[in-house]
């Protein structure tokens, strides 16, 4: 691994090959990890204003750049290029570090000034980021990306609490309501959100989210990649790892976890205003209305909840729903409030 990638990382100037190179190379083993971490935290205290390459600074640095190329070149740290290839000249290396005074600077000092100041500089910067709230209106559905790449649509009646530039080892925001998030890949920083009482962890997927501060329940829809999904209980370990299909329901007080493999299609049915089932079952369809409407549906006949939907419709209030399902199954309902029961006809 050379430091020109790393540096070309940290600037957001590499590809995704180079990326996914580099990403590798520090999952590889500690030691990687470790140098990666150094190197990036002297950068993130560093101004990053381009210097002029041919800059010379009255600085012998010979000795520093011999320790880091050793570093990042023995056998312990393991390059994702092919054996043999090419390492660019020391020259090079010093070019590349010349675009920061600041990042010069830190490395001198740091041989200069000794270990008080090699711990000074990777302590984070007092305080937390700026950061800002992002609210949905009635009947306002809003999207934004963050400044990470990843995208956020916020239903309605929902708010986010975001930094406007994320900084160390996670990418944290705070939810209180309802979003669907596409997140940025990003293996060295993974995308967390925090909820009241849950929390939810992923490196670069797709999920829907909902953590209503009136409800009891934590729903999350996984639609790409992987999400963990855990208590906020920094002592506890307790969560599940869900993947691409699974819908988990996490209860706050009974501390349950229920998974399911389902289709999740419709947990994101109020951005996209449809619903769709497909040779699902009653009993599958009555769960996932439950949670889209807050309601609950019982069965009068347990017959009933064998029987299969198959239907493509656009997503209406929750009567309108009863009606096109009863009427596609031949069956009817009694909606009375929140309380919904399926009949067979003539019962």
């Amino acid at each position: 691994m050379n430091l020109e990638l790393i540096h070309k990382y940290l600037a957001d100037e590499c590809s995704e090959e180079q990326r996914k190179q580099l990403e590798d190379w520090v999952q590889k083993n500690e030691e990687n990890r470790k140098l990666f971490r150094s190197i990036k935290r002297i950068w993130e205290v560093s101004p990053k204003s381009d210097y002029p390459a041919d800059q010379d600074f009255d600085v012998e640095m010979d000795d520093e750049w011999s320790i880091l190329e050793k570093k990042i070149s023995s056998p312990h740290s393991t390059s994702a290029g092919k054996p043999g290839s090419q390492y660019h000249s020391l020259q090079d290396k010093k070019r590349i570090l010349k675009k920061s005074l600041y990042y010069a600077a830190a490395l001198i000092f740091l041989v200069v000034c000794g270990s008080w100041m090699l711990s000074s500089l990777y302590v984070n910067v007092p305080g937390k980021p700026n950061s800002e709230e992002i609210a949905s209106e009635k009947n306002q559905v809003t999207r934004f990306r963050m400044s990470d790449g990843t995208q956020v649509t916020l239903n309605s009646g929902s708010r986010i609490k975001v930094p406007e530039k994320f900084s160390g080892e996670n990418r944290q925001v705070e939810l209180e309501g309802e979003a669907f998030f596409d997140v940025a890949s990003d293996s060295l920083h993974p995308f967390v959100v925090d909820v009241n009482g849950a929390k939810i962890k992923v490196l670069g997927t797709q999920f829907n989210l909902k953590a209503e501060a009136t409800s009891n329940e934590v729903q999350v829809a996984v639609f790409e990649g992987k999400v963990r999904l855990q208590n906020d209980n920094p002592k506890s370990n307790q969560g599940i790892t869900l993947t691409k299909g699974n819908f988990a329901n996490y209860n706050l007080q009974t501390k349950d976890f229920i998974i399911e493999k389902t289709a999740v299609a419709n947990y994101r049915s109020w951005m996209t205003r449809r619903l769709i089932f497909k040779n699902n079952t009653l009993a599958d369809v009555s769960r996932q209305l439950e949670r889209l409407y807050d309601v609950d549906i019982h069965f009068g006949n347990n017959q009933l909840k064998s029987r299969k939907l198959s239907i493509n419709f656009e997503k209406r209030d929750l009567p309108s729903v009863l009606d096109i399902i009863s009427t596609t199954l031949d069956i009817t309902y009694r909606l009375n409030a929140n309380q919904a029961v399926w009949f067979k006809k003539g019962e």
